[in-house]
């Protein structure tokens, strides 16, 4: 412990007048190695608790029912992955589409509030997984929601397209 230390002041020491003294950089980070190795006292407080090294064990057996907990997430996510790219794939998105005189797109039929942001979008699976993540989060889900919507918005007046 008393190398530990006494080392750990010599690389603060070293750091703190590196500027003014001509010291090889490879002679600091060594230092910085050691001054690490003092992280190797808190696993002493492992062998002294028993109740932590219950606690830790529990912990190391339950890692296989979360990962397969986490297969089944993955799973989940894939299905609907597929289905929502298979149901939304042609939603329009905000800013995909270029107005041209005399032709009018779908989805200049469509109120801009309600497009799709083109952050989340279903246009492919690595979207679609980005997209159910951000809902599953809570992230903005309304307005994935209302964007996925169905139903034909207000159609503008045919003089505000020309």
């Amino acid at each position: 412990d008393f190398a530990v230390v006494m080392v750990s002041f010599m690389g603060i020491g070293f750091d703190l007048s590196g500027a003014t003294l001509a010291v090889n950089p490879t002679i600091l980070r060594v230092l910085r190695i050691f001054r690490l190795l003092r992280l190797l006292r808190a696993f002493r407080i492992f062998k002294a608790a028993e109740g932590l090294q219950r606690l830790v064990k529990t912990l190391g057996r339950s890692l296989g029912a979360v990962g397969n907990l986490g297969a089944l997430l993955l799973l989940l996510f894939f299905i609907i992955g597929v289905l929502s790219v298979e149901l939304f794939a042609n939603i329009c998105v905000d800013g995909t589409f270029e107005p041209t005189l005399g032709h009018v797109d779908r989805c200049q039929l469509i109120d801009e509030s309600v497009l799709m942001d083109g952050h989340a979008t279903f246009e492919d699976i690595g979207m679609a997984f980005l997209t159910l993540f951000r809902i599953s989060t809570g992230d903005n889900w309304s307005e994935v929601m209302q964007s996925c919507q169905l139903e034909p918005g207000i159609r503008p007046h045919s003089d505000s397209l020309q």
